[in-house]
């Protein structure tokens, strides 16, 4: 029986970045994702020339959750969408939380890729930081006054990607979203 090619490309996909996310991409072998996604070597070349354009193509995607994300808040109050961006990356279970932790565990390994990847790896965090001051110049014009918008936006990021480690570090006692809006009330004050 043969497969949806469409099923079968997202298959090889969806096995990479679970195993990207979780192992990182060095420790994530071709057979790995082989077996996972259910292929054989000869299907995967069909689909991809390489683990790192499998590597790119989830960048890609990746950014463009990112975009969406932040496009939907465009109608949104500030606080909604501080609060919605929060939930969504918090959850690991969304497709921009998943997009957040593929893209932070491959920033660990940014010095063993090849261009474009670094790029793309940045402009992933550019996009988080310029989102994030778009909320916080929400703010601003709500009559919040801010500090430099930049490093606000930084603040939020960094603390984002802390409890994200902690997560991971199974420290399941943390109290992300507590620890968000605090920091935004920080910011905020």
């Amino acid at each position: 029986m043969s497969r949806n090619p469409v099923q079968t490309r997202l298959s090889i996909l969806n096995a990479a970045g679970n195993l990207f996310s979780r192992h990182g991409y060095c420790a994530t072998s071709l057979d790995d994702i082989l077996n996972a996604a259910g292929i054989t070597k000869g299907a995967f070349y069909h689909y991809f020339k390489s683990k790192e354009e499998i590597c790119s193509v989830l960048l890609e995607q990746a950014l463009e959750c990112t975009r969406r994300m932040f496009l939907s808040f465009a109608e949104t109050n500030p606080y909604e969408a501080f609060e919605h961006w929060t939930n969504r990356i918090l959850d690991t279970g969304s497709e921009e939380g998943r997009a957040f932790r593929l893209v932070l565990r491959l920033s660990d390994e940014l010095t063993v890729f090849r261009s474009p990847i670094p790029d793309r790896l940045n402009q992933f965090w550019n996009e988080q930081l310029g989102g994030l001051e778009k909320i916080l110049t929400s703010f601003e014009s709500a009559g919040n006054l801010l500090p430099d918008r930049r490093s606000a936006a930084l603040l939020l990021l960094s603390t984002t990607i802390g409890l994200t480690r902690l997560e991971n570090a199974a420290l399941s006692g943390v109290p992300a979203k507590f620890l968000l809006e605090t920091t935004l009330r920080l910011i905020l004050s």
